[in-house]
């Protein structure tokens, strides 16, 4: 069996090697397709959009670089000064970019928040029972303090809780009316108390 190319029966130009670099891209990057030939003096590169460029194959290899707009195939075709290469193909995959959406971001400049570190938390008080312990001086929050005290060193103008809020042995008023004193003590206390002062 003899070689066709010869005898002059086959193609004298051919392409050895046709390599893209990248075979999916996105839409607007580039593609570089490398080729090899032998016994060609032009080689012919069709892109996927259509158009084609010729390029001196004389050198036996060579490059060329496009701009990737849509999917399909690269083609390449070799010739001599009378006949052509089979074609080559090879295929290219082109990705549009997504298009962008526009996200509103809301305006938090407006919203209230707390500072912590140098303001309390907003607690609903109706009562005047939760600012009166946030008034208190560290000083003044003694183990076993009455509650009545502690309402009543509150802030000024802040009116103590309305009367069957709090059991009445807790409720602050009698201690509101005037100044601030201490209950006083039972009758029978106060007698035996008195007459261990005289017998002293």
């Amino acid at each position: 069996m003899t070689h066709p190319a010869r005898h002059g029966t086959g193609p004298r130009a051919v392409i050895t090697a046709l390599d893209l670099d990248r075979t999916a891209v996105l839409a607007g990057e580039s593609v570089t397709v490398g080729w090899r030939t032998r016994g060609a003096s032009l080689i012919c590169i069709t892109r996927p959009d259509g158009d084609t460029v010729e390029l001196d194959a004389r050198s036996g290899r060579g490059s060329y670089r496009f701009t990737a707009t849509m999917t399909g195939a690269v083609r390449a075709v070799a010739y001599d000064r009378s006949d052509a290469s089979p074609e080559w193909v090879r295929p290219v995959a082109v990705f549009e970019l997504p298009e962008t959406v526009a996200v509103g971001i809301p305006d938090l400049r407006n919203i209230p928040m707390p500072v912590f570190g140098r303001t309390g938390p907003v607690i609903p008080d109706a009562n005047g029972v939760a600012a009166a312990f946030l008034a208190a001086r560290p000083r003044d929050l003694r183990l076993g303090q009455r509650m009545e005290t502690l309402i009543a060193s509150g802030p000024p103008g802040v009116p103590p809780p309305p009367l069957g809020l709090l059991p009445d042995r807790f409720h602050p008023a009698p201690w509101l009316t005037g100044p601030l004193t201490e209950p006083r003590r039972p009758s029978r206390l106060r007698a035996w108390l008195l007459r261990r002062g005289d017998d002293g």
